[in-house]
C-alpha cells in the first residue's frame, strides 16, 4: 500500500536522481526527527547537501523584520518615553530576540500588523500590535482563541476532548 506521500517522495527521488534537478528541502527542527523515518529522506541526504541553520542573529533578525517594511514604502510607529526614543520594530526585536527559532510566529505578526497597517501613511501601528495579543507569542494565541470562539459548540467539546486525551497520555 503505497501512500500519497510516499509516491511523493518517491518522484522526488527520481527527479535528484537524475542529476538534472537539484531538490532543496527545509524542515523545521521540531519535525526533523518526524522527516528521519521517511527511508527516501534520509537517502537522499546522505553525503553532501545537508545544512543545519541555526537562528538569526540580532542584526539578521532587524534586517528580517526591518527591510523588507522599508522596500514596501512601510514604517514602523515611533514613539518618545521621555528623551528615550522607541520604535515598534524595537519592541518586535526585543519579544522576537527571545524566540529567534520562531520564525514562522514573528512573520505572523507581520503580516498581521500589514493587513492592519494604515493604506494612506503605512503606519504600522504600536496600538495594533497590543490588539494582537502585545506580543509574539501573544498575537498567534490571541489569533486561536479568536478562532477556536467562531467554532460550533460541538467541534469546541471535540477538539477540548481530543487535547485532554493527548495530554493525559
Amino acid at each position: 500500500f503505497r501512500t500519497e506521500r510516499s509516491l511523493f517522495l518517491e518522484v522526488i527521488q527520481a527527479l535528484a536522481e537524475t542529476r538534472r534537478v537539484w531538490v532543496v528541502a527545509t524542515a523545521r527542527s521540531d519535525l526533523y526527527q518526524e522527516l528521519q523515518t521517511e527511508r527516501v529522506l534520509v537517502e537522499l541526504k546522505k553525503g553532501q547537501g545537508l545544512m543545519d541553520v541555526l537562528p538569526p542573529g540580532a542584526d539578521a533578525l532587524r534586517r528580517l523584520v526591518e527591510m523588507p517594511a522599508r522596500l514596501s514604502g512601510l514604517r514602523f510607529e515611533e514613539w518618545n518615553v521621555g528623551t528615550d526614543k522607541h520604535s515598534l520594530s524595537d519592541v518586535i526585536l526585543k519579544d522576537a530576540a527571545e524566540h529567534a527559532e520562531l520564525l514562522p510566529l514573528i512573520e505572523f505578526v507581520l503580516s498581521r500588523l500589514f493587513e492592519e497597517r494604515n493604506p494612506e501613511d503605512g503606519l504600522l501601528k504600536r496600538a495594533t500590535y497590543q490588539k494582537l495579543g502585545g506580543s509574539v507569542e501573544g498575537a498567534l494565541a490571541r489569533h486561536a482563541d479568536v478562532m477556536f470562539g467562531k467554532l460550533t459548540l460541538p467541534a469546541q467539546e471535540h477538539l477540548l476532548t481530543r487535547d485532554l486525551a493527548e495530554a493525559v497520555e
